[in-house]
């Protein structure tokens, strides 16, 4: 999609504080989440895979995760 149909749609987007930099453990865990919408601080999804029905708790954190990484799958 274009950036302009992202920036559209998002519920809230993670802006690092200056100084922190990815590269150095100490400071990466520095930002705060941007919302734009109205959104719960946590929220359930559901995953079912075969003969698994999964629950996952996601939330926005500190370093800008939401906790789940589609390549886990």
């Amino acid at each position: 999609m274009p950036e302009s149909d992202w920036e559209r749609l998002a519920h809230a987007w993670y802006r690092r504080l200056k100084g922190s930099d990815p590269a150095l453990n100490e400071s990466f865990e520095k930002g705060e989440w941007i919302r734009l919408k109205k959104i719960p601080d946590q929220w359930i999804i559901g995953y079912n895979y075969k003969k698994m029905n999964l629950r996952f708790r996601l939330g926005l954190t500190s370093s800008g995760h939401v906790g789940v990484f589609p390549e886990q799958r």
